[in-house]
């Protein structure tokens, strides 16, 4: 089977399930099992150089870092968080008990407080995205409806630059983008972060942004903002999410490409690692919760 035929029948069998699920009180255990895998694919992957060698086999995550998957995802059900600000405090609670095995001491070559410091910025931002998630799982201000609106959005971002970016790579548009000023820069250093992305699926994720918050109205139950007119506020949550998705995914293959790795494990068939598929929503959850 391709990769293309694997990924569509993983996604329409895994689809359906993972929106049930998150319409149940199950919710919060889903979100801490994916954080969980998320940790762990990051643990194995190691773009920063931080665990001790001989590295250890992918599957030997200190138990602090199961803490931190459990405290990063499920705090929102047992605290009933209802209030965006106080999101930030227990996900960067979670990244501290997280470091206290992840990262070696002292900080010595080749472990420099830089790279000590950016590996702890990236924990702190996927523990905020799974924290940010169960936040709109849970509380009355947002619920199910705003999350299957996240998960759509993000769906139908990365799929309409997948498409574009697939079916456009040779287009001459690529390389005007690409030498036109002040995109050029943009589009260079977006190069090199992800050698496969191109200039026009780039656009096509963030202008699909507000396209898919439309879209959603469409679909029963999928969108908080179905009950009122189609308002400015509504286009720029959707174009938020789009840019949201894109840096989500960029920072995700930047550290990727630090080790020259194409996915962050084998879970989800055709697809690859648990991180290869929440890259763009966990900064998304994260935009949505300050931006709602």
């Amino acid at each position: 089977m391709s990769n293309t035929r694997q990924r569509i029948t993983t996604a329409a069998i895994l689809i359906p399930i993972v929106f049930y699920l998150l319409s149940t009180p199950l919710s919060p255990l889903l979100l801490a099992l994916l954080c969980y895998i998320n940790l762990r694919e990051m643990y194995a992957l190691d773009p920063w150089k931080l665990v001790p060698h001989p590295d250890p086999p992918p599957h030997t995550l200190p138990t602090s870092s199961a803490v931190a998957a459990v405290l990063g995802a499920t705090i929102p059900y047992l605290m009933s968080v209802s209030t965006s600000h106080s999101v930030l405090l227990p996900s960067l609670v979670a990244a501290v008990l997280f470091a206290l095995h992840r990262y070696p001491s002292p900080y010595t070559p080749p472990h420099s407080q830089a790279n000590v410091l950016f590996a702890f910025l990236c924990d702190v931002q996927v523990l905020l995205g799974y924290y940010s998630m169960n936040v709109i799982m849970l509380t009355p201000k947002f619920g199910v409806r705003t999350g299957v609106f996240l998960c759509l959005n993000c769906w139908g971002v990365d799929t309409a630059g997948l498409i574009v970016g697939k079916l456009f790579k040779k287009n001459s548009l690529n390389n005007a983008l690409s030498s036109t000023p002040p995109f050029s820069l943009l589009f260079t250093s977006l190069k090199k972060i992800s050698p496969n992305k191109t200039p026009l699926g780039f656009v096509a994720c963030v202008l699909s942004g507000p396209l898919c918050t439309l879209i959603c109205r469409c679909i029963p139950y999928s969108s908080p903002y179905s009950e009122s007119p189609v308002a400015l506020d509504e286009l720029n949550v959707g174009l938020g999410l789009a840019v949201s998705c894109v840096i989500g995914d960029l920072i995700q293959s930047w550290q990727k490409r630090m080790v020259n790795a194409k996915d962050t494990g084998t879970v989800i068939r055709g697809h690859g690692g648990v991180w290869d598929r929440m890259d763009s929503m966990i900064m998304a959850a994260t935009f949505l919760i300050f931006a709602k």
